[in-house]
Formats: C-alpha cells, structure tokens, sequence
C-alpha cells in the first residue's frame, strides 16, 4: 500500500479505478457460479420429485444418485424429458444409464 501512497492523485485514481472493476468482474463472475449451481441443483431436485410422482421413491433415488453432481443443463433437459415419456422406471433408468455410458 506504501507504494500506492507513492502515487499522483491521477495515478492513485487510475489504480483504485482499475482494482474496482476487477473486484467487481470476480464479484458477478463468483455471483453467476452460485446463481448456476443453485439452478441446476433446483433442476436435480425437480426430476427427483417427478420421478418418485410417476414412479416411486427407490427410482426418484436412483435417478437423483445417476444425476449428482450433473453439470450440463441438456443432460438435465434430456432426463426431464425421458421421466414424462417412459413407461416404466427401468426403462427411465435404462436410458439414463446408458447416457452416463454414453459420455464416458
């Protein structure tokens, strides 16, 4: 800080100047993250509830186990949409698996 104090007004302004927009982008950056994983948590925990309404409780568990951790809002999309068109829970869990498969 000693050297900052060494500083003209100008220059001194420039500099604080400089650190506030920094601070600011790693601020909405950090905002963006959070905001992001609380959504796709939120996507998780709604197939979760969907698939034990269609199915039962062991299946919405498995689905939520297969999920855990998903990071890609299509894989999510993808799953949502398999809940509503399989007829039974195998066959949700059947794709499901071999999706995960699929991506290695």
């Amino acid at each position: 800080m000693e050297a900052v104090e060494q500083l003209q007004p100008a220059e001194r302004e420039r500099y604080f100047d400089g650190k506030l927009r920094l601070w600011s982008s790693q601020i909405r950056a950090e905002a963006r993250a959070e905001a992001r994983a609380e959504s796709l948590a939120s996507e998780r925990a709604r197939l979760r509830n969907q698939a034990e309404l269609k199915f039962d409780a062991p299946t919405a568990d498995r689905l939520a186990e297969s999920l855990a951790g998903t990071d890609a809002p299509e894989r999510l999309s993808e799953a949502s949409r398999w809940v509503i068109v399989c007829d039974t829970s195998d066959e949700l869990l059947e794709r499901i698996s071999e999706a995960r498969n699929a991506r290695g």
